[in-house]
């Protein structure tokens, strides 16, 4: 059992205090939590990349444009599987 859901029924705590270790386990296993998370370790990887071809002697700006444009056009798809499994289903 992790730690925070064995603290949202320890019976030595008060109910605010295991109200709150129950909130946390909420927020840490959501999906958006997870998804955000995700977002947050690759973010800065793809990024690096970018600034790192960007700044080649040989680039040329039609080159820059495509690599900028292909990096948005990434997010945006990842925001738009996220926003699918995100979705309440009916």
């Amino acid at each position: 059992m992790p730690w925070e859901a064995a603290a949202s029924t320890d019976v030595k705590r008060d109910a605010k205090e295991r109200s709150k270790y129950r909130g946390l386990q909420d927020k840490l296993t959501s999906s958006s939590f997870v998804s955000d998370l995700a977002i947050m370790l690759d973010a800065p990887k793809e990024l690096k990349e970018l600034s790192e071809a960007l700044q080649r002697n040989d680039i040329t700006v039609v080159r820059a444009s495509q690599l900028i444009i292909r990096q948005i056009q990434i997010k945006s798809k990842s925001n738009q599987i996220e926003l699918f499994y995100s979705a309440p289903k009916s």
